[in-house]
């Protein structure tokens, strides 16, 4: 029995809503970030202010599972955690230079380069469908960017730096968010980002700004754009699984650029609009697709269980098939996943970064 089986009408219904509250507070990040840089905080201040209250939030919470991460994965964690320092500087950095909408957008693209890189990583071309909607992604990318600013290319260009380092950051992370955990992988990811940028500021010698007018947006961005939508949306993936979480977080683009007419006034032209609706699709159709592939063929019984484990085998694990026969796996086995873990592509909600 599934995990979505399990779970009762009414807890599927409170995982959706909270699904839905989670997608709608992280998607207004940009939102409060650019009226923090509107009343005088530097990107230096910003990140301190983030790093500074939302990682040992993240510890705190971390330190209250049943049992410590498995040897070796809080270091791979912590040096990860890099990755995703580089991934948040230059999403902040892209913020001062063009608006919350457009750059969300852009962001939003990081699931077509992870199948780019997954790729490269197996020295193979990428299946066609994947070459047009990518070209389509980025035709929407050079529609949003192109219009509209003073620096379009400057911010354009740190939002994709933003969302390619992030597209790393996932391959990177690997099995590390099931065998850790997400809470426990989310500390030490953040404690890896935050020493990270701690000698990045020290080295490139930054100006942390941080005035009292826009203290009230910091702890806004902190407590409601990254620490409350993380739990909310954590928790609709446990009740739903990712496959069905990913759909959800499919309305963070729209969310934002919704949140940012209202309280930036930010105006989109119409070719902005229309680049933002290819990016969206492109990436709508991409986990559509997906999803399509890794759901159950008809007839398969999902509620089956694996066979009998044989440990001690070259590949770390061994299960006997319906005969009785020994079958070697190719993945090795892990107490805490309760069965081989299966190599997937990355999807929105493979990785929750706040």
């Amino acid at each position: 029995m599934d995990l979505l089986e399990r779970a009762s009408p009414r807890d599927r219904d409170g995982a959706r809503f909270a699904l839905v509250v989670g997608t709608f507070a992280m998607a207004l990040k940009g939102v409060w970030v650019r009226l923090a840089y509107g009343a005088g905080a530097s990107i230096a201040g910003t990140l301190v202010v983030r790093f500074a209250l939302a990682t040992p939030i993240f510890c705190l919470l971390s330190g209250f599972r049943a049992q410590p991460p498995p040897p070796g994965t809080r270091w791979r964690a912590f040096l990860v955690g890099t990755l995703y320092c580089a991934s948040a500087w230059s999403d902040f950095t892209a913020l001062a230079y063009m608006g919350a909408g457009p750059s969300r957008v852009i962001l939003f693209t990081y699931p077509l380069y992870v199948v780019f890189f997954e790729a490269a990583l197996r020295r193979r071309w990428p299946q066609a469908r994947d070459l047009v909607v990518f070209a389509v992604a980025w035709c929407g990318v050079v529609l949003v960017a192109g219009v509209g600013f003073d620096t379009p290319w400057r911010g354009a260009g740190w939002a994709v730096a933003s969302a390619l380092v992030y597209a790393v950051y996932l391959l990177a992370s690997g099995g590390l968010t099931r065998r850790m955990g997400t809470l426990s992988y989310t500390a030490w990811s953040n404690l890896g980002g935050a020493a990270a940028f701690a000698v990045v500021l020290f080295a490139v010698d930054r100006p942390v700004i941080v005035t009292v007018a826009s203290v009230p947006w910091l702890l806004t961005l902190v407590v409601f754009a990254t620490v409350v939508p993380f739990l909310l949306i954590l928790e609709g993936v446990r009740a739903l699984g990712a496959a069905r979480a990913s759909v959800f977080t499919l309305l963070g683009p729209p969310v934002t650029l919704v949140g940012a007419w209202w309280l930036l006034d930010e105006q989109l032209t119409t070719i902005q609009l229309v680049g933002a609706t290819l990016i969206i699709a492109a990436v709508v159709v991409h986990e559509w697709a997906r999803a399509t592939r890794s759901a159950p063929r008809r007839g398969a019984n999902p509620t089956a269980r694996p066979g009998p484990i044989a440990l001690g085998s070259p590949s770390g694990a061994a299960r006997r098939g319906a005969h009785g026969e020994r079958v070697e796996s190719r993945t090795p086995f892990h107490p805490a996943a309760g069965a081989e873990a299966a190599p997937q592509r990355a999807s929105i909600s493979d990785t929750i970064a706040p």
